[in-house]
This record gives C-alpha cells, structure tokens and sequence, in this order.
C-alpha cells in the first residue's frame, strides 16, 4: 500500500486487528527549515541596519555588535523553524493529537464539532466555539481530504450514547489500589454478567472515542482482571490512542505496573481540556 504524502501507518501486532492509527505531517519533512531559511534570511536583512544603529547607539565594540546581530538572526531562525513548520498529527481511536508551533495539544472526537480544509490546512471547530488550524505548507487536497474524511468518521463514532453499565469503572475518587481492588471484586463477584458488562464490552470501552479517559483506564483494569490474557489487547488498545497520557497508562497496566503519577496525568489532561471548552464557550478564539 502506498502512502500519501507524510503518511506512516504502523502496522497490527500479528493475527490482531488494531484500529489504524495514522501518524500524518502536513508537508514535507524539510518544508519547515526551507521556510524557517527563508524568513530569517529575508528577516536579518531587515533588521541587521537597525541592530548595527542600536550597537553604535549602545557603544558597542565591533565584537559586541556582532554578538547582537548573531544571537538576534538565531533568535529568528528558532522562532520561524517553531511556527512554519508543517503541523504532525496523530489520528487515533480516540481522538487527535497536533504538534505545531512548540506546542503539543490533543482533542477527543467528542469535542470536535466540525473539521474542514482551509487553504492548505485543516480547521477544527471544538466545543464551544474555538477554532484551531493544522498547518500545513503545501497544497495537498488528497491529504487533506484523507484527514477531514478520518477525523468526520472519528466524531460519528463518538456522537452515540455511552451504555449506562460502563458507569461501575468511574473511579469515584478512590486512590488507584481501592479502586482496583474494587474493580476485581466486581469481576469476581459477577456483577459485570449481571449487569450484561462483558469482557468484550470492557474491551471495546478501551478504545471508545465516547468514554471518558479515565474510565477507559477502568475498562483496562477490569478487563486485566477478569481476563489474565488480555494484556495483548490492552497493548493493542494503548497503540491505537493518540493522547499519550492514555497511551503510557495503557501500557502500564498491559505490565502490571500503573502507577499514581501515570493516572494522575490522565485525570489532569482530561480537567485541562474540559477547562479549555469552558473558556473556549466562554470567548471563542482561533488557535492551535
């Protein structure tokens, strides 16, 4: 199969079918130090004379002058390789995580309202007003496209109902060896079959981009309990996440090993981002 512009689509582990998840850059790999050469070159040009009126100003010796000049055209080359360069996303599962501008940002598909191609890039519209551009450097309708076309499939997935009986993982508050006690109780107890919560329902909640981050934590610690073979799954699920928070606690308990500061991360990422929506709502601004 061969790939669009700036595709890598990782591969399945071996007899399992993983959601794809496809990692994408919005140009060419040198289109952001061609840009970033570009606008310093033309940028020094610019404001060389002015630095050479603030050494003489100042009065500077010839190296000092220098110095000036040299740290201010390398101060431009770093801010325009930051913000010309092409943005990288991430397109999961879950959601989709972007990398632009020094910044990295992540967005469920159940905040996302609506997705577009604008000029060469893709705009996204999140709950409560704010729209955010992915940037990229060329012309690409075709990946464009293919972007718009996943993102749209990602938020009809996640515009459904979330089944009631998922509400048992919530954590509720609990220190993480509670609450995984309590969820191995349950399991043991066979409240899980009473309350039709299966092991595949507990498998598919993993990868529902409707759940709650920290409820598919919960489906992970339920489905390790009650079924002893399910770390490949687990595994499978971590990898077909685009919020790294959720990918480093997936894999943690795919070994045995959550820890406090892996779920904590969860639970922090997803309070800034309902906290972003709130303001978003409250002043809708564009941004990335």
């Amino acid at each position: 199969m061969t790939a669009p512009l700036g595709w890598t689509i990782p591969s399945p582990p071996e007899g399992r079918d993983a959601p794809a998840v496809l990692r994408v850059r919005m140009g060419q790999r040198l289109d952001g130090p061609a840009w970033a050469a570009a606008a310093t070159f033309f940028g020094a040009l610019q404001m060389t004379p002015l630095l050479v009126l603030v050494a003489l100003r100042l009065g500077l010796p010839v190296p000092g002058g220098v110095a000036l000049v040299t740290a201010a055209t390398l101060g431009l080359w770093v801010l325009s390789r930051r913000h010309l360069s092409p943005a990288e996303l991430v397109l999961g599962a879950d959601g989709v995580a972007w990398q632009q501008g020094g910044c990295s940002r992540f967005a469920a598909y159940g905040v996302i309202t609506a997705v577009a191609p604008e000029g060469r890039d893709v705009a996204l519209t999140l709950r409560g007003g704010r729209r955010v551009r992915l940037s990229g450097t060329r012309a690409d309708p075709v990946l464009q496209s293919t972007v718009v076309a996943r993102i749209r499939a990602g938020m009809t997935a996640a515009a459904g109902e979330i089944p009631p009986t998922l509400a048992l993982l919530d954590r509720q508050g609990r220190t993480l060896p509670v609450w995984r006690e309590a969820l191995r109780a349950l399991g043991a107890g066979g409240v899980y079959r009473a309350m039709a919560l299966s092991v595949d329902d507990l498998g598919r909640a993993m990868t529902d981009p409707r759940v709650p981050a920290e409820r598919r934590i919960g489906a992970a610690l339920a489905l390790s309990a009650a079924d002893p073979e399910a770390r490949t799954r687990i595994r499978v699920a971590a990898e077909a996440s685009a919020s790294d928070t959720v990918r480093v606690a997936l894999e943690q308990i795919a070994r045995d090993a959550l820890d406090e500061g892996a779920l904590a991360a969860v639970t922090r990422g997803a309070t800034s981002s309902a906290a972003r929506s709130v303001a978003a709502g409250r002043g809708g601004r564009t941004g990335g």
